[in-house]
């Protein structure tokens, strides 16, 4: 486990669902104990590069039988009508082979869409509106040969960007961009070097807005304050605007084969709760991390079932994570995690996905104090890939679950989910090397 000594003071968590926002703490969960679970539209783009989405029909995109606030009743099934699908336009054909991936989702202040991906060496930044039309599609020019890792909307609108990557080839760098999100243009950019002593590459993970002033961004690299040969330091970086201006160290830990990267989410105070991979262990684990007001030291620290993978915010001061590690062959274990403010664990939930790969979930909370997690599933050498989806209750039940045939690519991390102001569900994902976006509300579905 983590040498970080846990702590007592609570932080206030804030997740904003729609109109709802409740800055009050939540009564405790009844439960308190783990709970285990055993396109009907059309896009096509013009000349000029608009494009248009035909909604599904409307037997289909209704919601006839919306759930009561928490979950499905005991017995139904989790139920996603299409609203509508969007796709990116299709790059021209390349002779040769290349890596495409989806890197983030993020909602905006007025219920639209920003998804990161990469195309044939370039990121990529689109805008979606909730009605699913792009509004524009841009290349992030970042200055150097990087990926985006990840995305935040600032609280006047606009959008931070997360990189990592290299520069002429050989030096490992960050970089940090915010782009006007109505023009759309880059503000500003800055990056930096990031330290490598073996054959760990530095990774970076999330990119948070700290009050109103500062940017902060989660970074792991060679640990050049302790032995750099043997361990690796978890660091926030924090900026105002592109000057920096503080050096946070989280932890240190010994190198692993995983290539991990640390979430983090910006608390209500101007705190943070960061999810990280423990590999001191003689098998990687994960835990929490909550820091103080501006990247103050860390004040709490909680273990979790497995490394993080995905993690939100949900409604109140709810933290909510997912993880999964295989359990068979043809089966993985998804462990959804929610912990109140900095208290211990308040449950996790544990779901037998029967799958024969082994991908990153997805997490979105909801505003019913539940989350949907996402999983991108095989059954066989000659089946086509689906999504498999659970939502958990707020007491830490399985409340519906169900499988989407969307053949979703397989990367790394295949599948991200978001949520408008009314709940409905985004999905994103890449599907032939293109990226595909779809909206579904929610239904349940009963004997």
């Amino acid at each position: 486990m983590s040498r970080l000594a846990p702590g007592a003071p609570a932080l206030a968590m804030l997740m904003a669902c729609g109109s709802l926002v409740s800055l009050d703490p939540p009564e405790p969960s009844s439960s308190g104990s783990t709970a285990t679970g055993s396109s009907g539209t059309s896009t096509s783009t013009s000349a000029d590069g608009s494009t248009t989405v035909t909604p599904a029909d409307s037997t289909t995109a209704a919601t006839p039988d919306l759930p009561p606030p928490g979950s499905c009743p005991q017995g139904c099934a989790l139920e996603l009508n299409q609203v509508w699908s969007w796709d990116a336009e299709p790059l021209p054909a390349d002779p040769l082979p290349v890596e495409r991936s989806i890197s983030a989702i993020v909602r905006t202040l007025d219920d639209e869409f920003v998804i990161a991906d990469h195309r044939d060496g370039q990121p990529w930044i689109s805008r979606v509106t909730n009605d699913g039309v792009e509004l524009w599609s841009i290349p992030a020019d970042l200055s150097c040969d990087c990926r985006i890792t990840s995305l935040a909307i600032t609280d006047d609108g606009q959008l931070l960007v997360g990189a990592e990557g290299t520069f002429f080839g050989r030096t490992n760098v960050f970089a940090i961009a915010r782009y006007d999100l109505f023009l759309p243009s880059l503000e500003w950019l800055t990056w930096d070097i990031l330290y490598q002593f073996t054959e760990h590459p530095p990774r970076v993970g999330s990119i948070v807005t700290i009050d109103d002033a500062f940017v902060g961004l989660l970074v792991v690299e060679a640990d050049i304050f302790g032995d750099p040969t043997t361990h690796e330091t978890l660091e926030l970086l924090l900026f105002q605007e592109r000057s920096f201006w503080s050096r946070f160290p989280i932890d240190s830990q010994p190198y692993s084969e995983v290539a991990w990267r640390p979430l983090g989410r910006t608390t209500p105070n101007g705190g943070l709760v960061v999810g990280l991979t423990d590999t001191s262990g003689s098998q990687d684990d994960g835990y929490l991390v909550w820091l103080g007001p501006g990247g103050a030291a860390p004040i709490a620290v909680e273990p979790l079932p497995s490394p993080p993978e995905a993690m939100d915010l949900g409604a109140g001061w709810t933290t909510f994570v997912a993880g999964h590690e295989r359990s068979s062959p043809r089966e993985v274990s998804l462990h959804v995690s929610r912990t109140l403010s900095v208290l211990p664990l308040d449950w996790t939930h544990t779901e037998s996905i029967p799958t024969t790969s082994d991908r990153t979930p997805a997490l979105v909370a909801d505003c019913e104090g539940g989350a949907i997690a996402a999983l991108r599933v095989t059954t066989g050498p000659t089946e086509p890939p689906a999504l498999a989806l659970v939502r958990v209750a707020d007491d830490g039940s399985l409340s519906g679950s169900t499988t989407l045939p969307i053949p979703a690519d397989a990367a790394a991390q295949p599948v991200f989910l978001a949520l408008d102001s009314k709940d409905d569900l985004m999905i994103a994902t890449l599907v032939e090397g293109e990226l595909h976006l779809e909206k579904h509300s929610r239904g349940c579905q009963c004997d």
